[in-house]
């Protein structure tokens, strides 16, 4: 991964996850095998949480890959995973992970086990012999001297002696100063584990948090702790208790149920606890018990990855929130490359972003990105899948709240990404068909030139004022080098471009350079890192500057011994350690950026970025015709005071050979602070205009040392078969490629795309040459069928389309036809989805079937919400399902307007969801019909059995059951129905409009699918026979959903005695809200939420406040007083009579 260097004057130890857990097998269906990666991993409370959520029916192997920067996560990781393994009762386990002091008999407990993983973890052989090494393996013989390392060290540590007591101050010292930094503010980063009760569980969760750096435990006794916990003391930083001031060990749990069940709502920090402790126990007792097979492989860092019974490629890759510091672009380069193709649910990408990139929630991700969304998306073959979907099922509206409510630097925003025409199941059966895609030169050098100029944009000091606040801010910690860019190019070529010729290729990025070079006004500073671009774009063999082809000069420096000068050498600079003392002491930039430069006085100089760092020293190993030198690391790293740093660097030769003639010796080579305004202030003064640290003649053979740059190892190009027609077996011809067009103004988005179908058939060629005129239309989201005569074939495209607005071009004589069609995007604008919002997937080969962009649930594994006190209720639940809507949602909604299916939708399930718990002003409700108001029918009946907390979502589902009213069953159920309609509140009838009912019968399946958890689908299933899902859309038409899952897991329906006949016909289901995905609209009104407490006002005086009561009948209008009410009647009485059809 390309990145800047940064010195590490601060480093935060994270012995304790900051997001609550997620199962990460929550896109991949019941009982196939998968490999995950975790990158980086962490603790493991994500690992856990996932073998929680497996169902016991349905096992499976998971391979868990665990990689990490700090090889103090893995140790602990490992640690808590064997005491689990080897039955350590919970109460040592729980203090030992998760508290800063120990007592005697926990400190004992980490000691012998230590001791026992230090016995298993001599070899590699060894380990995998133990009985640890059946569930968890070491990639490397490097991983595992690091974590017996590791281990060693907790228990020196722990022996008595000055040391521990040292330590301990240490401890002590730091842990009170962070009390002291927070105390009595509201953790409100802490409650976000909470979700919908976020704003009830302040409180209780900054207490908690208080109490924990005030104690250092969560235990509320009062028994001595005289023990620094040993596995908060190791870290890749060294020995010393470097641990996050924002640790807190209850953000790993989700705790929503603690806070909604309450039976008084006076929280208690002990209560909470001890509601963590309950799940921390189940889910340790669930991966002890091993119902699917499980196996971790860890991986540090810098380890080289050997275990060749490991995976290579994933199905799924958990990347945290390592986006906001490494940037997503390097994420995506590193990610892609490794993503599972091998079926249609595989290549899932998890990443996460926790900094507030921009006040407006709209362009959190959209200023993260190199390039527009649909551009990203057509060349790494990856989207999220709310972008295209228009709504998600992972609620953050209580992340909007917190950003608009409090001056939090944090939002939290999880983003699933897959392959776009992996919600297509039409295009997937086309994946042979390999369209090369295609970008006019001209287009691709401006993208190029625009990708360039977006991650570079803050290099710049004269321009970097006119960008918004935030990246004024960030920009000192930008994560992108001029490395990173040559690696984009290297992956382009490999990927999306490997059957451009070589002239093509070597076209465009000329192109792109000489763009670069006309640009040079507008960016000033750019011109300094030209020197290290291209050395990147060569040492990546991806474009070969052509003074890099020139003969060199014998040059009369200290290359000129050398028997051959290659295009590139490394540089390596020996800084003295007291150089360092500057950065050591700065408190107001603690991590600067460095970089390299060469440079002779008055003649130029030139940057580098792409820097590698490390503490030792330089031992010559070569001769002076063929140098070569040997690097050997200080012990300690940062903590190695007294070590001087080597820092290198690539440089093209025609540097130091040619650009300082006639005199290369004159030359200089520096190590410097990279300017930004941050870096400026802070060190100016001390270091000097220019921010060098050290500077060395490049004659100065004790502090410069020069050989030849290593090549980088050859990368395999992903080029598509070279004969196509093979591989498709056209009905009419070949789909030749898809070029993309982008949009001129900006030259970033993809406006359109272009497919052309090079006809091979005879009859067809003769049909278009004829004059006759072909018929085109969508078939699905990415494909467009062409019928013509008596034949028809489909164009794939690699985003989804607009057919309604298609172009055709013909060209009779050269024999071919190209489809014009304007990509599906950006939603609202477009709706990829509307032909069917909530596709679901089946893989004939496998047998599998997966809702695309509806999450999986384990519903048995969910707590079930129990406390059904309307005023609790009112506070939280209603305020929590009504978020769903967007603004413009909502304006369509005040307009009654019904044409959007995804506002009715939104709509029938709020008051679904609002009336089984009783907050539509009755009683409440729990079997529903679903009327279609213009056919005045109904065919689909839900029985809600229980409201449960979808904790890792951070919203609510309801465990239901579907039966749809066929034409067969009506006879044999019409009496049993008759009879629970007579009874109070027995069955209640929601009105739904317009193309809603169709879009209901769309959404059933993936409903169906998503809690799939005790059956599999049968050899003869419906869907198999009749290749469609849903088997029905219409009314009364049929059902839409397959046999396999009637009846089963139905023993709710069993228990209730009116409920008892219908068992055998219905399916169980899991409905939950779909929620406006923040960065494509505005979900929160900034207005609105500018204060804390004033989210609503009342509808007749205006008076703001949160504890105003809505009107009973329409449940919009909300009033401070029952006499406010009253008088507003007059105003409000037409408005509520026509909202009222069925709806909350």
């Amino acid at each position: 991964m390309a990145s800047p260097l940064f010195w590490p004057g601060v480093y935060y130890f994270y012995p304790i996850g900051n997001t609550s857990a997620v199962s990460l097998t929550r896109d991949i269906p019941p009982g196939v095998p998968a490999d995950i990666l975790l990158l980086p991993c962490g603790d493991p409370r994500n690992v856990l949480y996932t073998v929680f959520c497996e169902p016991s029916q349905l096992p499976r192997k998971l391979d868990f890959t665990c990689c990490d920067y700090d090889p103090g996560v893995l140790a602990r990781d490992v640690l808590l995973l064997a005491m689990i393994l080897d039955g350590v009762p919970q109460g040592a386990i729980w203090d030992i992970f998760l508290h800063i002091y120990l007592n005697d008999s926990s400190l004992s407990v980490l000691v012998d086990h230590c001791r026992s993983l230090i016995a298993s973890a001599d070899t590699l052989d060894h380990w995998h012999a133990s009985s640890y090494g059946a569930t968890i393996r070491m990639s490397s013989a490097y991983t595992l001297d690091q974590l017996r390392r590791i281990w060693k060290l907790y228990i020196e540590t722990a022996m008595p002696g000055n040391r521990k007591r040292e330590l301990r101050r240490v401890v002590d010292v730091r842990r009170e100063a962070i009390g002291l930094q927070h105390k009595n503010g509201l953790m409100w980063s802490s409650a976000r584990s909470a979700g919908p009760l976020f704003i009830q569980s302040g409180k209780t969760y900054s207490e908690h948090f208080h109490h924990y750096w005030e104690t250092g435990t969560t235990s509320y006794t009062c028994e001595a702790l005289p023990h620094a916990n040993p596995t908060f003391l190791q870290s890749r930083r060294g020995e010393g208790f470097d641990v996050h001031y924002g640790t807190d060990p209850m953000v790993p749990f989700h705790l929503a149920p603690y806070f909604g069940n309450h039976a008084t709502g006076t929280f208690s920090v002990p209560e909470m606890v001890a509601a963590a402790r309950v799940q921390f126990r189940n889910g340790a007792k669930r991966f002890a018990q091993g119902h699917s097979p499980r196996q971790l492989t860890l991986l540090c860092c810098d380890a080289e990855y050997t275990d060749r019974q490991a995976p290579t490629l994933f199905d799924v890759i958990d990347t945290s929130n390592v986006s906001d510091h490494l940037g997503l672009l390097n994420i995506l380069l590193a990610t892609v490359p490794l993503m599972s193709s091998s079926s249609s649910w595989s290549g899932v990408l998890y990443t996460e972003s926790l900094l507030a990139h921009r006040a407006d929630a709209t362009s959190q991700i959209m200023s993260i990105l190199p390039a527009a969304l649909s551009t990203l998306a057509t060349l790494f073959d990856l989207i999220p899948v709310d972008a295209l979907s228009g709504f998600t099922t992972i609620c953050n509206t209580h992340e909007l709240i917190s950003n608009a409510l409090t001056a939090q630097a944090q939002f939290h925003q999880s983003i699933t990404w897959k392959r776009p025409r992996s919600c297509d199941a039409q295009a997937l059966q086309l994946v042979d068909q390999h369209p090369f895609l295609d970008f006019s030169s001209e287009h691709l050098a401006a993208l190029l030139f625009e990708v360039y100029d977006q991650l570079f944009a803050v290099d710049d000091v004269t321009r970097v004022y006119k960008l918004d606040i935030n990246v004024v801010q960030r920009a000192a910690l930008s994560p992108y080098a001029r490395e990173t860019f040559a690696v984009f190019l290297r992956f382009l070529r490999s990927r999306p471009f490997a059957w451009f010729p070589e002239n093509r290729w070597h076209e465009v990025v000329a192109l792109f350079l000489k763009r670069l070079q006309a640009a040079s006004r507008q960016l000033l500073l750019d011109n300094i890192w030209h020197q290290d671009l291209l050395a990147q774009l060569y040492r990546h063999r991806v474009y070969t500057y052509p003074t890099f082809c020139e003969t060199l000069q014998r040059p009369t420096s200290r290359l000129s011994q050398w028997s051959t000068l290659p295009t590139l050498v490394r540089i390596y600079l020996t800084v003295p350690p007291d150089k360092f003392a500057v950065l050591r002491s700065s408190n107001t930039a603690p991590t600067p950026p460095l970089v390299c430069a060469i440079r002779a006085s008055g003649v130029f100089e030139c940057g580098f970025q792409s820097v590698d760092a490390v503490f030792g020293d330089i031992v010559d190993a070569g001769t002076p015709e063929q140098p070569e030198i040997r690097v050997r690391e200080a012990a300690g790293g940062i903590n190695a005071m007294h070590s001087s740093v080597i820092v290198s660097f690539a440089v093209a030769t025609w540097v130091l050979t040619e650009a300082a003639s006639p005199n290369p010796d004159a030359l200089y080579v520096d190590l410097c602070v990279k300017s930004t305004p941050a870096t400026a202030r802070a060190f100016m003064s001390t270091l000097g205009l220019r921010l060098a640290v050290f500077s060395a003649p490049l004659s100065d053979t004790k502090h410069v040392h020069i050989v030849p740059e290593s090549p980088l190892p050859s990368y395999e190009s992903q080029q598509p078969p070279a004969d196509p027609e093979i591989e498709q077996d056209p009905t009419m011809g070949v789909q030749a490629f898809t070029r993309a067009d982008l949009d001129a103004g900006k030259g970033s988005a993809v406006l359109s795309l272009t497919s052309r179908l090079d006809l091979r058939d005879p009859d067809s060629k003769a049909e278009l040459a004829n004059g006759a005129f072909p018929v085109v239309n969508q078939a699905s989201p990415c494909t467009i069928r062409i019928r013509l005569g008596r034949h028809t074939q489909s164009l794939m495209y690699p985003l989804p389309v607009v057919g309604a607005q298609q172009k055709t071009r013909l060209a009779r004589k050269s024999s071919y036809i190209e489809v014009v069609v304007p990509v599906a995007m950006p939603f609202p604008k477009k709706w990829a989805m509307q032909s069917n919002p909530f596709p679901v997937l089946h893989a004939p080969i496998q047998g599998k079937i997966l809702p695309w962009n509806v999450h999986r649930v384990a519903l048995d594994r969910l707590p079930v919400m129990e406390n059904r006190s309307r005023s609790r209720l009112e506070g939280w639940l209603n305020p929590h399902i009504g978020s769903q809507l967007s603004q413009r949602e909502r304006r369509l909604r005040e307009q009654n307007n019904r044409t959007d299916v995804l506002v009715l939708l939104k709509d029938t399930i709020h008051c679904i969801m609002a009336r089984y718990a009783g907050l539509q002003g009755r009683a409440p409700s729990r079997v529903f019909a679903l009327r279609d108001e213009a056919a005045g029918q109904s065919d689909t009946i839900f029985f809600v059995d229980k409201l449960r907390y979808e904790v890792a979502a951070h919203t609510m589902v309801c465990d239901a059951f579907v039966l749809t009213l066929t034409r067969s069953l009506a006879p044999i159920i019409c009496t049993r129905l008759e009879t629970m309609m007579r009874r109070t509140g027995g069955l209640e009838n929601v009105l739904v409009y317009g193309d809603e009912l169709r879009a209901w019968k769309q959404l059933l399946p993936a409903l169906v699918e998503r809690c799939r958890s005790s059956w599999d689908h049968r050899s003869d299933c419906e869907y198999a026979q009749r290749e469609r899902i849903p088997l029905e859309t219409a009314i009364n038409a049929g059902d839409p959903l397959c046999g396999c899952g009637r009846g089963k897991d139905a023993e709710a329906m069993r228990r209730e005695t009116l409920w008892k006949p219908f068992a055998p016909y219905v399916t169980r289901i899991a409905l939950s809200p779909l929620f406006a995905v923040s960065y494509l609209e505005s979900v929160i009104d900034p207005g609105a939420a500018s204060a804390k407490d004033d989210l609503e006002r009342c509808n007749a005086c205006s008076k703001k406040g949160v504890d105003l009561r809505r009107c009973s009948r329409c449940k919009r209008a909300v009033y401070c007083s029952q006499a406010c009410q009253k008088t507003h009647w007059a105003v409000h009485k037409t408005a509520c009579q026509s909202s009222v059809g069925g709806r909350p």
